[in-house]
């Protein structure tokens, strides 16, 4: 089934089938980055070896345990994101759960809903950036996420329209956060 695939999309197919087994998701334009496989082939060839995978067990009679394990091919999580992402741009670990906390309440007001996981996550960042008055520039974020500023700051609108449901009042209450100053 794998007849006429290059070595270097099999083994970012399989990087990318790895990443997923071990509850450590990356997106396709993460493995592309380190592959240089264009991301439709990495999705090509990650649906073939999970079909291989799966015909196998089929084939050994469910002795492999791979499809118990229910490997999702969802797309990677805006959470998780911001933690990596905070991580590149070297922000604290308060900054980090904040924004982690925002990208989880964005679910439940729906705002930025169809927007990918990436932009999401740049906006939450710029967003909590902005009300923890830190220093750090959009190109910075940009460059670091890989979303262009043009779409962090149409993105950001939204999560500045809705920062009353979207910001903790511990963090007003405590005076690290004051949403006038926004």
């Amino acid at each position: 089934m794998l007849r006429g695939k290059s070595q270097e999309s099999i083994m970012a197919g399989a990087i990318f089938l790895g990443c997923r087994k071990a509850n450590a998701p990356r997106s396709f334009k993460e493995i592309w980055a380190l592959t240089n496989v264009p991301r439709k082939e990495i999705g090509k060839v990650f649906k073939i070896i999970n079909q291989i995978i799966q015909k196998k067990n089929v084939e050994q009679g469910g002795i492999i345990t791979y499809q118990n394990d229910n490997i999702s091919t969802t797309q990677t999580n805006p959470e998780d994101l911001v933690g990596r992402f905070c991580s590149h741009l070297g922000l604290t670990p308060q900054i980090t759960s904040s924004a982690q906390s925002i990208a989880r309440k964005l679910k439940e007001v729906g705002v930025l809903e169809g927007r990918s996981p990436t932009t999401i996550a740049a906006t939450v960042i710029y967003f909590a950036i902005t009300v923890f008055k830190l220093n750090i520039s959009l190109a910075k974020i940009s460059e670091k996420t890989g979303v262009s500023e043009g779409t962090i700051k149409a993105s950001y609108k939204y999560l500045y329209n809705a920062k009353e449901k979207l910001v903790d009042q511990s963090w007003i209450d405590s005076g690290k956060v004051d949403l006038g100053a926004i």
